[in-house]
């Protein structure tokens, strides 16, 4: 799912990069909202973000894991700067602290990195984002967003009554931020009005790119 924004909306981006993740448009807890308002874009450090997704036993992230797609373009003459990074899952139980406990068995959570060369790409296409919103002064930009949760299934068909959750950390403190709380895929698809994609068998993909 794309998101687009004006060039302006840093606080909005990782909000908007999570809610694409699961193609879903939700009200986010009001908690939630006050601590994302502390996030700055332009000063965070990319090797503390983590995302964290709760899934069903059935359910598992590929070994590619999250891949996020971000273009700028400048609406006045129409160039474009884009890159794309990965987050993969990283199995440290440490890693999930501070998540909500699990109450339904087989549930578990799944919490996502960025590599670090991936970290210092997105430094360096950050740092050129900084400067074109510095140098373009009077013209616009669209920033859009695409992520793409890499899904499969482990066993028989797919329960889309099955309830995920996902949340996100930037920094020790807050912590982790509740983005999506224990809401079932057919309640996601209801939201946007959209059939949710074929999810494929975990044993039929290929392994992770090198």
């Amino acid at each position: 799912m794309t998101h687009s924004h004006n060039h302006h909306g840093w606080p909005r981006l990782l909000t908007a990069l999570l809610a694409a993740s699961f193609a879903a448009c939700t009200d986010l807890p009001l908690a939630s909202l006050w601590q994302l308002r502390k996030f700055d874009f332009e000063t965070f450090d990319p090797g503390e973000l983590r995302v964290a997704l709760r899934l069903p036993a059935n359910l598992a992230l590929r070994p590619d894991g999250l891949q996020v797609e971000i273009k700028l373009t400048r609406e006045a003459t129409g160039e474009q700067s884009e890159a794309s990074f990965w987050m993969r899952e990283r199995a440290v139980a440490s890693m999930s602290a501070g998540l909500p406990a699990i109450v339904d068995r087989g549930q578990r959570w799944v919490v996502l990195q960025l590599d670090a060369p991936d970290g210092e790409r997105l430094r360096r296409f950050r740092q050129q984002l900084i400067a074109s919103k510095s140098s373009d002064r009077q013209g616009k930009s669209r920033l859009e967003l695409k992520a793409d949760p890499r899904l499969c299934t482990r066993g028989g068909a797919f329960d889309t009554s099955a309830r995920v959750s996902a949340a996100v950390r930037w920094l020790p403190e807050p912590g982790f931020v509740m983005l999506l709380q224990d809401q079932s895929f057919d309640e996601l698809r209801a939201s946007t009005g959209r059939p949710l994609a074929p999810m494929p068998r975990c044993e039929d993909e290929p392994k992770s790119p090198a």
